[in-house]
């Protein structure tokens, strides 16, 4: 569970897979309820900054970093490799992960950029 300002997100058990685990967030001021992600697979370790939530899923097999964004309701793979990447910690537009990849513990960090497209 994490908390930033209103928004409390915490993971709950999935409603499309009984063994999944999804995200959600709920709004103390407004009492909006959003569910970030549920999508049958292990969703994980949410963390809120601002507008931006990160969370850690395995629906590709491996464990990826997501970005959901709050105002707009869309999702981003911030990471990108075959390995796990897990350990979230989001502050503003930085984004911290470790990856797994080399059978160590590796911490990256890694900046967002939101870019619109006409």
């Amino acid at each position: 569970m994490a908390t930033d300002g209103a928004w409390i997100t915490f993971e709950t058990s999935s409603v499309t897979k009984p063994a999944g685990v999804s995200i959600q967030a709920i709004n103390m001021d407004t009492g909006a309820t959003l569910t970030i992600a549920d999508n049958g697979s292990y969703n994980q370790r949410p963390n809120i900054s601002g507008d931006l939530l990160a969370y850690e899923s395995n629906i590709l097999g491996y464990y990826q970093v997501f970005i959901y964004r709050l105002a707009e309701g869309d999702t981003f793979q911030a990471t990108s490799s075959t390995h796990d990447e897990r350990l979230n910690e989001i502050h503003g537009p930085l984004v911290t992960y470790v990856d797994e990849g080399t059978g160590t513990y590796d911490v990256f960090a890694s900046s967002l950029t939101f870019v619109t497209t006409p």
